[in-house]
């Protein structure tokens, strides 16, 4: 048997500030993952609002688990904080802007529940500037478009895209 011996060499202060941090970030995962743990159970009880309050502390120790955050979401719907959600989606947004699925998710919470065409317009365009071919952002300009009165806008739309799903302008029409 051969015994292979490899010298590395290595400032011992750089490799403890390099575990120190490593150590850090799974110290704050795991009490990321004890503060969700703790919440669903609170919601489980009934308890949405302590819960809400458990969740933001996991969101503190873990702030770009996205799954905290659509579970923050859907909290908020729960309790019709639509402004809150819609900072929810801001801070999602912040740390994935070529994700254009939380463009279309917040439009869609102006579109809905806050009643605000203008601005959910604003937002399907920013999304649309990051992917304009998007068929679910455009279809959503489409009906926020139609909701606003601005036909001859929709028009344009419809005969200069080429969607890849031929079915898309039977789900408009």
């Amino acid at each position: 048997m051969i015994k292979y011996s490899i010298k590395i060499p290595y400032k011992k202060k750089v490799k403890n500030e390099s575990k120190n941090k490593s150590n850090f970030k799974v110290l704050n995962s795991e009490i990321a993952t004890e503060n969700l743990n703790k919440c669903l159970d609170l919601y489980r009880k009934g308890k949405m609002k302590r819960a809400l309050k458990v969740l933001n502390k996991a969101i503190e120790y873990n702030p770009t688990n996205d799954s905290y955050y659509y579970i923050k979401i859907y909290f908020l719907y729960k309790m019709k904080k639509y402004k809150k959600i819609a900072e929810a989606y801001d801070r999602l947004i912040e740390l994935y802007p070529e994700c254009v699925s939380f463009y279309r998710d917040k439009s869609s919470l102006f579109l809905r529940e806050l009643k605000d065409y203008k601005e959910a317009l604003r937002i399907v365009d920013k999304g649309l500037s990051i992917d304009p071919k998007n068929e679910d952002l455009i279809f959503s300009k489409i009906k926020i478009l139609e909701l606003l009165g601005r036909f001859q806008e929709i028009l344009e739309i419809i005969i200069n895209f080429n969607p890849k799903n031929p079915n898309f302008y039977h789900m408009y029409i």
